[in-house]
Formats: C-alpha cells, structure tokens, sequence
C-alpha cells in the first residue's frame, strides 16, 4: 500500500507527478456479488464457479467479472 494510503477508500490520495487521485477499494465488499444497476446483494454469487447471474431486482442478467469492475469503477470515481 502506497505511503499515507487509506484502507477506507473514502479519501482519495494526490500521487507526486499525477493529475489524479488514487483511490483505494475496499477490500472486504465483494463487488462481483452486488448488482452495479440497482446494488442488489446476490448470495450465490460467492462461489467462485457462477459466472453468470440474474439480478432479482432488476432483471438484468450480469457476467460475474464485469459486474465486478462496473462497481469498483463506481466505488473508486
């Protein structure tokens, strides 16, 4: 982890040379088992074999590793 970084995520780190801040993910939210559209918490998803689910909210049918850079992209903006 980057010197001064937060494990939060919440506060976003100026980096020496950069234009943008890092922002750091929280490790522990799993964001390939929350829907991206609605945040809809999917269960199954936690065995790493589903590659492919339905959301019960919304419908929308989710490859497990977009989903999961849909909402770290979200997280970390």
């Amino acid at each position: 982890m980057p010197p001064g970084a937060n494990r939060s995520g919440n506060s976003p780190i100026k980096l020496p040379g950069m234009d943008e801040n890092l922002r750091i993910a929280d490790p522990f939210e799993p964001p390939h088992q929350r829907c991206h559209v609605w945040g809809t918490l999917h269960p199954e998803v936690k065995i790493l074999s589903v590659l492919e689910w339905t959301c019960v909210s919304c419908g929308i049918h989710h490859d497990r590793d977009e989903n999961a850079a849909h909402n770290i992209k979200q997280t970390t903006i």
